[in-house]
């Protein structure tokens, strides 16, 4: 339940970003249908395919094809830039608590794991 919230929050953020005219009920609809989108995976990280479906979704729920393909892509992109930010800010702020040796004894458990 909190992913369709955070989901519509974010598709709520990208229609205000580019000044789009939808509902907040079709935002919903289209949050609930990308999230069912996202259990059958044809292609890794289904790249093009939730895109297209939330374009077709959004559609027929009064939007246009070009709305829901702009929307899917900003907030795809907008998670990508979210991610490698904070992920980056963790290991700035964490780098203080590793060492080579620590670095190396989990690579060689990967690499033992890896072989088994």
């Amino acid at each position: 339940m909190g992913h369709i919230i955070l989901r519509v929050f974010w598709f709520y953020w990208a229609v205000h970003v580019f000044e789009m005219d939808v509902p907040l009920i079709a935002l919903i609809e289209l949050a609930l249908i990308a999230q069912l989108s996202i259990i059958i995976r044809f292609i890794p990280g289904n790249i093009g395919l939730n895109e297209l479906i939330s374009g077709g979704a959004l559609s027929i729920l009064g939007g246009t094809m070009g709305g829901g393909i702009l929307i899917s892509l900003f907030t795809r992109f907008s998670t990508l830039v979210l991610t490698f930010t904070i992920g980056s800010l963790s290991v700035i702020v964490n780098v203080k608590h590793f060492n080579m040796e620590s670095i190396k004894t989990m690579f060689a458990s990967i690499k033992k794991t890896d072989q088994q």
